[in-house]
């Protein structure tokens, strides 16, 4: 009997022990999962920093551009009013030219029309009238500026509208340009 009781109370500490060793073990592993849990945690939480950093840099880089496009854009603004006003200056340019051109045209008309209805034969009569001769001579070398003079406003209405052409075309390329 003896032997029995003593078999009875040691039994149940066995299974208290094993029990105890179960409850140990199964600590055990839920700690190993929680610590690779956490280790997984982590390594994710690095990976997202480092996403974070490479956006964060992205965005930097962005902001430089945006920075840089907005001072390009500022500038060619500039340049645009600067070309708007040489543009300006070069249309009163070529508004004077046409005035003068204008001018001279019809300063070149009245004087072929005068030559025309007087014709050469008056110069010629002009000539023949003189009573001695320094005055022949000084009525030819008059003669002979006034036809200069001719040929000279002839030749700088041409260059005036060569001019106008030049300033008309100067004045296209800088609207498309603008």
């Amino acid at each position: 009997m003896l032997l029995t009781g003593i078999m009875t109370v040691s039994m149940p500490g066995a299974v208290f022990a094993a029990s105890t060793e179960e409850q140990i073990a199964d600590v055990q592993a839920q700690k190993e999962a929680a610590q690779a849990e956490l280790a997984q945690q982590q390594s994710d939480m690095a990976s997202l920093e480092s996403k974070k950093q490479e956006l964060e840099s992205y965005l930097a880089e962005l902001n430089a551009q945006y920075t840089e496009l907005t001072n390009s854009v500022s500038e060619l603004g500039i340049q645009a009013a600067e070309k708007e006003d040489e543009l300006k200056t070069l249309q009163a340019q070529l508004e004077e030219a046409k005035a003068t051109s204008d001018k001279q045209y019809e300063d070149m008309k009245k004087r072929i029309v005068y030559m025309y209805e007087n014709g050469s034969a008056s110069m010629l009569e002009l000539l023949l009238s003189s009573e001695d001769l320094a005055q022949f001579l000084n009525r030819a070398e008059n003669i002979a500026q006034i036809s200069q003079y001719d040929r000279n406003m002839l030749e700088k209405y041409e260059n005036l509208q060569e001019t106008i052409k030049e300033q008309k075309t100067a004045a296209q390329e800088e609207k498309t340009a603008i």
